[in-house]
C-alpha cells in the first residue's frame, strides 16, 4: 500500500507542475514560441518567456526547476507511467537516517536488470 501511495504522489506531483506553468500563461498570457503548458516546457522556455513578458526571474528558480525535474519527472517518467517490463518487480525500502521512503531499484523477476534511479 505504501508502494502505491508513494507512485499517486509522484503521478500528482507532475500533473501539478504541469498545471503551475500553465497558471503562469493564463495570468501573464502565452508568448511567443515560449509554451509553458507542460514542466518540460517550463525548463525549456521559462527564461526565454520571461525575457519576452519583462518577468524578473529569483535568482535560484531555474535551478530549483532542474532540480524537481530531476527529483520528480524522472523518477516518474522512469519507474512509474513508462515502465514497460511486466516483469519488473518494485518494492520500497525506508529508513530513518534517509528521512523518507524511496524505491531505490527496479529488479527484473528474471534476476536480468537492476536498475537504481
Amino acid at each position: 500500500m505504501l508502494h502505491l501511495r508513494i507512485e499517486t504522489f509522484y503521478v500528482f506531483a507532475k500533473i501539478l507542475l504541469d498545471n503551475t506553468g500553465q497558471a503562469i500563461e493564463q495570468f501573464h498570457g502565452q508568448g511567443r514560441a515560449a509554451s509553458l503548458e507542460r514542466h518540460s516546457k517550463v525548463k525549456k522556455n521559462l527564461e526565454f518567456y520571461a525575457e519576452q513578458k519583462q518577468l524578473e526571474l529569483p535568482p535560484d528558480l531555474l535551478r530549483l526547476v532542474a532540480e524537481v525535474d530531476e527529483e520528480i519527472v524522472r523518477y516518474r517518467d522512469r519507474f512509474v507511467t513508462h515502465e514497460g517490463s511486466p516483469r519488473t518487480i518494485h518494492g520500497t525500502l525506508w529508513s530513518p537516517d534517509s528521512g523518507r521512503p524511496r524505491s531505490p531499484s527496479a529488479v527484473s523477476t528474471l534476476g536480468i536488470a537492476i536498475r537504481s534511479p
